[in-house]
């Protein structure tokens, strides 16, 4: 795993590069820590270099004119980024070194946890993902202590920090001073970065980030590490992206985590550093590998498709037997079974439907619980007429891993339905958002999102933002209009 690890690290790539490979990942995020050709030579710039000597980045500059020059971190930001890509490159060269091999591979299982006794494809497939590589860099170099308490970084900035230039020593520096943390995508401005709320400590700050702003929407969450570049500004680095409805999940982890280190006080950077793999897990939980979903009736039994076989008999004495009973209705050479719906008048459900054939009677149903009580109704409706073999069941599981051996060559492209096909889909999600409002839902108790943003209102601002953080992948609706309909303060968004 350590020699994949610095595999990896000997692709170089340039900047330009690096741009389009945040652009195009499957994931919201970016900044794969790989170091740039160009910077390479960078590594071993002597202590004393003469004003009128070859810059030794290879530039063909001399060096006053290059690196050497005393206004270099004034001069915008191409020579930061630049610096940075260097001082990444040199920071990921040591951290490879043999010494340090021991804290790599602790921090790689706390960082993946039980997923690495039981690799496989899956878990190769995980840690190809740009994000991940990134992100698992950051934290073996700036968020796991080191055996004597301390980070790989600030060993770096020990041994080597005489060798960096101004910017490079600038950069690592306010990066040893960061951590992972937490926040809401309150505004997103359009080619050059958002406005995030701290959801630990409750502050509003505004960070620079121009590649993302097409990718992450406002209500999304991220956990991200902030870092602030050599103008002031606060840029945006190693991100998992949640989703709106994905906020009490991480905040109760992170509560439960503070609760059992007691000795941390007010120690934010600490905090957040002993906790910065819960990220990476609840981004494998709730993103990369969500739960199953939990299916039930509406009678509320697990949801398993249950098939019940009898030997026929009599045919004749089993189908007068169903006629007569009014829980069962012909539908189409088949039975349909039903049972009355407790305080809904004139309003039956589906328990599920018999078939006839050449000697045999089938009963499909979606719960184990419906399959015995339409056998027992069965046996005592047609005595004698039907005998029961057996019954079989396939849960939800069996049926997706089923799906999920053979999925189709497009997975995950979707069509282009065509500037009509948006305009038709525009409309209809229109008409479904007009009724909306005074829709009874479940999640609210039965009672619709007009009243209950009377009285509360936060339940139907959480509900909003959980529509407006989920991109539709073919138009980008404007619920605007909805929360001015039911009287709620949107959050500045653009």
């Amino acid at each position: 795993m350590y020699q994949r690890f610095q595999e990896s690290l000997e692709v170089r790539l340039s900047w330009d590069e690096l741009q389009r490979l945040g652009s195009c990942c499957k994931l919201p995020c970016w900044r794969a820590w790989v170091p740039s050709a160009s910077m390479e030579t960078m590594e071993s710039v002597p202590e004393e270099v003469g004003r009128n000597e070859p810059c030794p980045c290879g530039s063909g500059k001399k060096w006053k004119h290059c690196h050497g020059r005393p206004d270099t971190a004034d001069r915008g930001g191409a020579d930061y980024r630049a610096a940075r890509e260097s001082a990444l490159a040199k920071l990921l060269r040591f951290s490879q070194r043999d010494d340090l091999r021991e804290h790599f591979d602790r921090a790689q299982r706390t960082f993946w946890g039980a997923r690495l006794l039981d690799p496989g494809e899956r878990l190769d497939e995980l840690m190809e993902i740009p994000n991940v590589l990134s992100s698992f860099s950051g934290y073996v170099c700036v968020d796991f202590a080191m055996a004597d308490g301390t980070s790989l970084v600030a060993r770096f900035l020990e041994r080597r920090g005489r060798e960096l230039s101004s910017l490079e020593r600038a950069y690592i520096e306010a990066l040893a001073r960061t951590w992972v943390g937490i926040y809401e995508i309150v505004e997103v401005i359009p080619e050059q970065g958002f406005v995030l709320r701290d959801l630990w400590r409750t502050r509003t700050l505004q960070v620079k980030e121009r590649s993302l702003t097409s990718q992450l929407r406002p209500f999304q969450l991220v956990a991200a590490r902030l870092i602030e570049n050599s103008q002031g500004k606060t840029e945006i680095e190693d991100v998992w992206a949640f989703a709106a409805q994905h906020k009490k999940a991480i905040l109760d982890r992170l509560e439960r985590a503070q609760q059992d280190q007691r000795d941390d006080g007010n120690d934010e950077r600490r905090f957040f550093r002993s906790v910065s793999h819960l990220f990476h897990h609840l981004w494998l939980e709730l993103v990369a590998e969500p739960p199953r979903p939990q299916l039930v009736t509406a009678s509320g039994e697990p949801f398993v498709l249950c098939t019940s076989r009898f030997d026929v008999h009599d045919r004749a004495q089993l189908e007068t037997a169903l006629a007569a009973d009014q829980a069962f209705e012909p539908d189409d050479g088949e039975w349909v079974w039903l049972e009355d719906v407790p305080g809904r008048a004139a309003f039956q459900r589906t328990l599920g439907r018999l078939r006839i054939e050449k000697g045999l009677l089938e009963l499909e149903t979606q719960s184990k619980e419906r399959a015995a009580r339409g056998r027992a109704l069965l046996e005592q409706l047609a005595p004698g007429a039907v005998t029961f073999r057996r019954t079989t069941t396939k849960s939800v599981a069996q049926m997706l891993g089923k799906h999920r051996a053979e999925p189709p060559d497009d997975l995950g492209v979707p069509e282009d339905i065509g500037d009509e096909g948006r305009a038709l889909l525009r409309d209809y999600l229109d008409q479904h958002y007009r009724t909306w409002p005074d829709h009874p839902l479940p999640a609210l108790e039965g009672r619709t999102p007009r009243a209950v943003a009377k009285t509360e209102p936060h339940r139907v601002v959480q509900i909003l933002k959980e529509f407006e953080s989920t991109p539709n992948p073919q138009v980008d609706y404007d619920f605007g209009w909805l929360w001015q309909e039911l009287g709620l303060e949107r959050p500045r968004t653009r």
